[in-house]
């Protein structure tokens, strides 16, 4: 059972959650909300520009966050970054899915369990998280798709809810819907987008919890393009190029 479920009396009232509880619960439904991003992130690109806002910036201002209220309820983001590297060596490094859990956050395991092509596979996918909550998994369609005139690589992420049994101890993440586009730049560099849409399923997905799983979640998108970065700026995967990834002359 899911945690985050409501104590009740014999009597039928909700009984009032102890402080420690409440303050582990409001913790694990932020934690559950960032890693949400992680894997979803922002809203479809239908939305206009001007309809984002803009929410943090790391540090060193190589990443940027922007977040926009959604029509399903969810607070939604998208999330930019910009570094050196080729198209080859980002899309070796996203397909490489059994080792996303080094840098997509919370991500506790990424497995194949149907590899269609080079371009498409099924995935499943833990994400971790602290008590009360039960961990969240999903079942992820990949994609992957290159334009061949501007060069732009496409990556979409779907869940399918049927295609591998639900977990007793886990609670299955209904819908899971994002992209993933990185694009060519001048002098060596590409530009890292990611955008989506994701439902956390259990009673989080209640209104009267969403509230948690807004709380300042621009930790998810920020941590996860700050992994990559540090992944990428190792040399992980340079010089190498999936066959089907061809790099703007």
């Amino acid at each position: 059972m899911d945690m985050s479920e409501p104590l009740h009396h014999a009597s039928g009232m909700v009984k009032p959650a102890r402080p420690a509880f409440g303050r582990a619960l409001r913790h694990a439904a932020f934690c559950l909300g960032v890693a949400l991003v992680a894997w979803a992130g922002s809203v479809p690109a239908s939305v206009g520009v001007d309809d984002w806002t803009l929410v943090k910036t790391s540090d060193d201002g190589a990443i940027e966050i922007y977040q926009h209220d959604s029509e399903h309820g969810f607070r939604e983001f998208r999330a930019v970054t910009r570094l050196r590297g080729t198209l080859g060596q980002i899309i070796a490094l996203f397909t490489d899915v059994e080792h996303m859990n080094e840098w997509v956050y919370r991500t506790k395991e990424v497995r194949r369990l149907n590899v269609i092509s080079e371009r498409e596979l099924y995935a499943y996918t833990i994400i971790d998280l602290p008590w009360p909550l039960d961990d969240r998994d999903a079942v992820l369609h990949i994609f992957v798709d290159q334009d061949p005139q501007t060069y732009v690589v496409t990556v979409r992420i779907e869940s399918i809810t049927d295609y591998h049994p639900e977990q007793a101890e886990r609670v299955r993440m209904p819908r899971v819907k994002s992209t993933w586009t990185v694009a060519p730049l001048e002098d060596g560099y590409v530009e890292v987008s990611f955008q989506g849409y994701g439902d956390p399923g259990g009673n989080l997905s209640l209104p009267v919890f969403r509230w948690y799983v807004d709380l300042t979640s621009w930790e998810a998108p920020l941590s996860t393009l700050t992994g990559l970065r540090r992944q990428v700026e190792s040399g992980a995967f340079r010089g190498q190029r999936p066959a089907y990834i061809r790099e703007r002359p």
